[in-house]
């Protein structure tokens, strides 16, 4: 044997360590939260959560490399069924090393269960899936969208109407919910309706120039403040009115903040009885960026305690409750503020079932606090994500995106939650009709992992609707999840004929 070769019973010893180490600090993880030290009636998803957590919580590559020599799997795929999967290994290597009575391997049922739970989460929230099995298509509408438009989308593959409180009025809603039941009904479809709730967005409110300087520039200072009686002053180039401002409290002097999905970054040098003074430090253009009301403005490195479900929310959810299939919750970044959601959204409900809730997950807490969000969750509240990457990528430096969108499709299939992936999908196709090669690319390794994909709007988006359509159809026969479905390839049987 090469001495290179790992020695079997060395790998065995060590996967029997590894299970032993799952199982103590998952279970421990379990009974934490369910507060009960029997788990003969536990929730197999969050379980298997636990035990993935368990498993992540320390570096296994070097084992990995050894089950590769050996032939073995090496759990790169094993989410949705942690001790199955590590079972299967101990049950071959048992073989391998000729023990006595070797312990059966997992059922096929084991592993295909978990499988079919998530399906049946999906089909409880986004609604049935498309005869070719590809992630559901949702579309934001728009408030000038004809009853054409809507059945249009509807006809081409939109499977749910995303309605954004933040923009609009009730009436609109209501029109749009009307158009898309007329469209569902006139193509024989299900088209469920999303209500994402505005959730405290900080936006700007108000501008004041003190010059005749229509664009902001590195190096220029502007006043960030809550006070609507202020006047013009020249001390700064612009003075900023913001939605929330009880922020400003929260920020301290050095705190980053970010402007228009981070368009405009600045640092806080100092306060005053109005505000905050900030400096720029970088614009998107060499030229300056222009500011507009309602951009967005973020607080990086701030920790904001604010309602997550505010005031104009309660409002809204009065006038959308009984038309609402699905409600999505903005900046979610605690099982307190989840819990708060909860409780104010079945309280508003007047149906005998739960209404199913969207996380959408868009901050550093967020991220971090996720799967005790999801371990908080009743069982019987359907409960689905969203990977909401414009503030994400804000919140959390562009640099983690990547890596942090993977960590939520992760921890999501390992507790059988359907994942939302949503901003900028196919966003030029949307736009001007022709998608860029790294959208096509976001689709296939990112989107179709995922079990619903969000489009905006856009001039082209019944364009998009189709593209997208038929591009989750071709991803699903190659790939599920973190599987590669290994159909014939046509290159490949062009080279053996």
């Amino acid at each position: 044997m090469s001495q290179n070769l790992p020695l079997p019973n060395q790998v065995y010893d060590e996967m029997i360590e590894l299970r032993e180490h799952v199982v103590d600090l998952g279970d421990g993880l379990y009974k934490k939260w369910v507060k009960d030290d029997s788990l003969e009636h536990s929730n197999l998803n969050k379980l298997n959560l636990c035990y993935y957590l368990a498993l992540r919580s320390i570096d296994i590559r070097p084992l990995q490399e050894k089950l590769v020599l050996l032939g073995l799997s090496t759990l790169g795929r094993a989410e949705a069924h942690i001790l199955e999967s590590i079972d299967a290994i101990i049950a071959s290597l048992e073989r391998i090393v000729g023990k006595e009575n070797p312990i059966n391997y997992p059922e096929p049922v084991d592993f295909t269960e978990e499988y079919e739970q998530l399906s049946h989460n999906t089909k409880e929230i986004f609604g049935s899936k498309s005869e070719s099995g590809r992630a559901g298509i949702i579309v934001t509408l728009s408030s000038d969208y004809s009853q054409k438009d809507i059945s249009k989308l509807i006809s081409n593959g939109m499977d749910i109407a995303r309605i954004n409180c933040g923009h609009d009025s009730p009436e609109i809603w209501k029109d749009m919910v009307k158009m898309v039941q007329k469209g569902a009904q006139e193509h024989g479809k299900n088209c469920r309706i999303f209500f994402d709730l505005g959730g405290p967005k900080i936006r700007i409110q108000w501008l004041l120039l003190s010059s005749n300087q229509q664009k902001i520039n590195v190096g220029d200072n502007y006043l960030l403040t809550g006070d609507p009686e202020i006047v013009i002053s020249p001390e700064y180039h612009f003075q900023v009115g913001i939605s929330v401002p009880e922020i400003l409290d929260a920020v301290e002097i050095g705190e980053p903040i970010l402007i228009d999905d981070g368009s405009i970054a600045g640092e806080v040098i100092d306060r005053n009885d109005h505000g905050l003074i900030v400096k720029v430090t970088r614009v998107t253009k060499s030229k300056g960026v222009r500011l507009k009301t309602e951009k967005g403005i973020n607080f990086p490195k701030t920790d904001i305690d604010l309602p997550i479900i505010t005031q104009k929310d309660k409002s809204d959810l009065e006038v959308i409750i009984d038309d609402a299939d699905i409600i999505g919750v903005s900046f979610v970044k605690s099982v307190e503020d989840v819990q708060y959601a909860m409780d104010i959204i079945q309280n508003a409900n007047t149906r005998e079932k739960n209404i199913p809730i969207v996380a959408k997950i868009e901050t550093n807490n967020g991220v971090r606090r996720l799967p005790d969000i999801i371990l908080s969750i009743p069982d019987d509240q359907p409960f689905g994500v969203m990977i909401a990457r414009g503030d994400l990528a804000v919140e959390t430096g562009f640099m983690r995106l990547g890596e942090l969108q993977q960590e939520i499709l992760w921890i999501c299939q390992a507790a059988n939650i359907p994942v939302i992936w949503a901003t900028q999908i196919l966003e030029n196709l949307a736009k001007t009709g022709t998608p860029t090669r790294s959208e096509i690319t976001d689709v296939t390794d990112g989107a179709a992992r995922a079990d619903s994909v969000m489009l905006n709007k856009g001039d082209y988006i019944n364009d998009a609707v189709i593209f997208l359509s038929e591009l989750l159809e071709i991803s699903s026969e190659n790939t599920y999840k973190k599987t590669p479905r290994l159909r014939a390839l046509n290159i490949a049987k062009r080279m053996i004929k």
